[in-house]
């Protein structure tokens, strides 16, 4: 009989791979994550980003100093394709430019509605809220996962911060 402690036998890229679900576009990780929606997978006993384990499977270690910035701003997805590794300024530029982060003006915060960089159209913004509305005991995490947003967007979404 084998030992219950046993470490699992399948590889690493195994273990990991069982866990995503391919769509048309993002490919989701599909077990534990953290508040934020990012994956987190155990290697070698230690919590990563499932986002960053993905990409190191598929394309070696990430250059020191560097975070991993998504194309698609889904934290949910780990398709190699969509992560791209820059500094942390990088990042930040990224989520400005695609209106995933509101830029300060002042001690206030600038809001507004969707611009041509936004994640979403007004109409898009519509289905968010109505989805939202009618969630019953559904949590923003599962209304994310449902409509494969962002949790931050469907949270933003529901306080009303940055979109219309």
């Amino acid at each position: 009989m084998a030992n219950q402690y046993q470490k699992d036998p399948r590889s690493l890229a195994e273990r990991f791979w069982e866990k995503v679900s391919k769509t048309a576009t993002c490919w989701l990780w599909t077990a534990g994550s953290q508040k934020a929606g990012y994956g987190r997978f155990k290697v070698n006993g230690k919590l990563q980003g499932a986002h960053r384990v993905a990409y190191e499977l598929t394309n070696g270690p990430i250059p020191a100093g560097l975070v991993l910035c998504h194309r698609c701003d889904n934290p949910q997805c780990v398709n190699p394709a969509h992560l791209f590794p820059g500094t942390h300024g990088d990042n930040a530029r990224d989520a400005i430019q695609k209106g995933r982060r509101i830029v300060p003006t002042g001690s206030r915060r600038k809001k507004g509605c969707i611009g041509p960089n936004r994640q979403l159209t007004p109409e898009r913004v519509q289905v968010v809220k109505t989805v939202i509305a009618q969630r019953g005991t559904k949590k923003l995490t599962q209304v994310a996962k449902e409509l494969a947003l962002p949790y931050t967007l469907i949270k933003d979404i529901y306080y009303g911060r940055g979109y219309c």
